[in-house]
């Protein structure tokens, strides 16, 4: 494919392109932006006084207006407001809910248009790497150690399982989602075999540095805090940040503590409960904003 050529166009740099845009590249296509104004997301940031009112927390069918009132439902299905909700969690973005269920930033606007801008630029080889790094980590929760270790023979995408090795040589299988695997495949393709050539010998590791070699846990740390720097994330983010989050995340969309364990590769559950203390928490700062007698 020549540089000219793209998979997806989009037409205006407004929210919806932006966005549009965002998940496109999510599934691993190459997209063109074209937007007539000077700068991109102008409505982004004048929306809401400047802070934006990026979604709501009360979005149903009922609430728009259709033609077809399927394809309504089919939209929402697909992505949620809490999908959304989750998107900006995980981007360190602060926000508060307003009157009827409406969230704005803390920050400004200009938070959420950084999040949809500032991806890893998958035009660059390393960036695709990055990019597939991250969806691998947010979506299996593996250890530093662990991802670093993971060998090609590991990745079975027919079942979308990983193999894992935790502490203690210890195996176990993790599901991992659609998107990791598409972004997976990408990597391997247009870039983990010229990286293999630049060393001279084969290599099982997935993934690798600019010259060949296995990642170390030092890079990966790196790698993370060159796009919380890209992104104006001013929070601590860690390797162990993305797989806080996942099992935080899992929990709190009802997912069963035990599993979450099997997943983690925890022997004790009291460790996986850590974050049950945290979703408990999270419950509680909402009962206390919500509540009228809280």
């Amino acid at each position: 494919m020549s540089s000219n050529q793209y998979d997806v166009i989009v037409l205006g740099a407004g929210a919806s392109g932006l966005m549009t845009a965002y998940m496109a590249a999510e599934r691993g296509r190459k997209v063109l932006v074209l937007e007539k104004a000077n700068k991109v997301g102008k409505k982004i940031l004048m929306s809401g006084g400047g802070k934006c009112n990026f979604t709501n927390l009360y979005v149903e069918p009922e609430n728009f207006i259709s033609h077809n009132p399927h394809f309504v439902i089919s939209a929402l299905t697909r992505y949620t407001n809490w999908d959304f909700i989750a998107l900006v969690c995980q981007h360190g973005i602060a926000y508060e809910e307003r009157k009827h269920g409406q969230l704005f930033t803390l920050n400004g606007a200009k938070e959420i248009l950084a999040m949809l801008l500032a991806a890893p630029n998958v035009e660059k080889k390393l960036g695709l790497r990055d990019r597939a790094l991250l969806e691998m980590m947010y979506a299996t929760g593996m250890r530093v150690s662990e991802v670093i270790n993971l060998q090609l023979e590991d990745v079975h995408p027919d079942l979308k399982l990983i193999k894992v090795f935790g502490k203690g040589s210890k195996e176990r299988l993790v599901p991992v989602s659609n998107i990791a695997l598409d972004w997976l495949a990408k990597y391997e393709k247009e870039v983990r075999e010229s990286l293999v050539l630049k060393q001279g010998r084969n290599t099982e590791f997935v993934f690798l540095n600019n010259r060949g070699g296995s990642l170390t846990r030092q890079a990966v740390w790196q790698i993370i805090k060159h796009y919380c720097q890209l992104a104006n994330i001013n929070k601590d983010v860690t390797p162990h940040t993305l797989r806080h989050t996942f099992a935080t995340h899992l929990l709190e969309n009802g997912a069963d503590l035990r599993v979450v364990q099997e997943i983690l590769g925890h022997s004790d559950i009291s460790t996986t409960q850590i974050y049950t203390n945290l979703t408990q928490k999270h419950i509680l700062e909402v009962y206390r904003e919500t509540h009228p007698r809280a």
